[in-house]
């Protein structure tokens, strides 16, 4: 239930083109002449979940942690974003300068999930 939620909750605060659009936006771009300059293989455009920690139920750690494992990164690769994207593990890529931080990172894992929601207030 926690995933539906998070999934159905993704999409209505979400604003996005459909993928089709994206991929062809992204080649006439790079087809144009007056941009090869810049373009490179490399991309700086991350899309994001984000949380307003200063509401609940996101003001609690462990449901942060428990949505964070209940996320299924590929499920909205494939579903949402029809393949097109790949999922990030941080917002900026660690190539970039100044960004090749360590952070802890949540892979899909609904027992995990279940087991902070548990210890959550909620």
């Amino acid at each position: 239930m926690l995933q539906k939620f998070l999934l159905c909750a993704t999409v209505k605060s979400m604003q996005f083109s459909a993928p089709a659009d994206l991929a062809q936006k992204a080649t006439e771009i790079s087809q144009d002449t007056a941009f090869g300059h810049a373009m490179d293989d490399s991309t700086n455009q991350t899309r994001y979940l984000g949380m307003n920690l200063n509401k609940a139920p996101f003001n609690d750690p462990l449901v942060r942690e428990a949505v964070s494992y209940a996320v299924n990164q590929q499920e909205l690769e494939t579903s949402v974003f029809d393949g097109l994207e790949t999922a990030a593990e941080t917002l900026f890529t660690n190539e970039k300068p100044n960004c090749g931080v360590e952070v802890k990172t949540y892979p899909t894992d609904m027992e995990k999930g279940k087991a902070a929601h548990e210890g959550s207030r909620l």
